[in-house]
């Protein structure tokens, strides 16, 4: 089958991290197994993790796309700023479903160690979506004017490389990405397949 030839002659994507350091990685099937497992066992494990007073704290709206996660509780921290709005902004349109994730976790005392729980979530929602080499970062920001500001950096694909020269044949077809799309898993696997 043609799309088999291409899939077995690709050396794989190189992947670049937005604004981050440009980086190549050799994206194979075995590499997007392991990143949908690990998705995967990240969401069992907050789904079955106890939880301390978060039933207050439910709200479909903050996992948009996840069936009935439940939400956990922020931790608890001696110094901690009132936090009113929480903004998640990018550079690319495809990551604005995840402007309300976090809503559900407005108004109340949010640490260093809630802002870094709170990265952390939306940092494993973005996997468990596919965006595999998207990263969350915290700008720099004050604290004290009741905004929490997350920054989504996309994952871009650099190059789609051939290992066979000799092989003619359009793998345009077979992958539904090209150089500058936003990476994601399963765009791979529909290429792959």
């Amino acid at each position: 089958m043609r799309i088999a030839r291409i899939a077995a002659s690709c050396i794989g994507l190189l992947t670049t991290f937005g604004t981050l350091t440009s980086m190549a990685a050799d994206v194979s099937t075995p590499f997007i197994q392991q990143e949908a497992a690990r998705a995967d066992a990240s969401l069992r494990q907050r789904a079955e993790a106890p939880m301390t007073g978060a039933a207050s704290l439910r709200s479909e709206s903050a996992y948009v796309g996840l069936s009935s996660a439940p939400m956990k509780a922020l931790p608890k921290e001696a110094i901690a700023f009132p936090i009113d709005h929480i903004v998640i902004t990018s550079s690319e349109p495809v990551f604005s479903k995840y402007k309300n994730r976090l809503e559900a976790y407005e108004h109340n005392r949010i640490g260093s160690d809630g802002v870094t729980f709170l990265q952390k979530q939306l940092q494993e929602q973005l996997l468990a979506d596919g965006y595999v080499t998207s990263q969350v970062v915290v700008p720099n920001q004050d604290l004290h004017s009741g905004a929490l500001t997350f920054e989504i950096l996309p994952g871009y694909v650099e190059d789609i490389v051939l290992t066979n020269p000799n092989v003619r044949t359009n793998w345009r077809s077979a992958f539904p990405v090209r150089p500058g799309y936003v990476l994601r898993r399963q765009a791979l696997e529909q290429g792959i397949d």
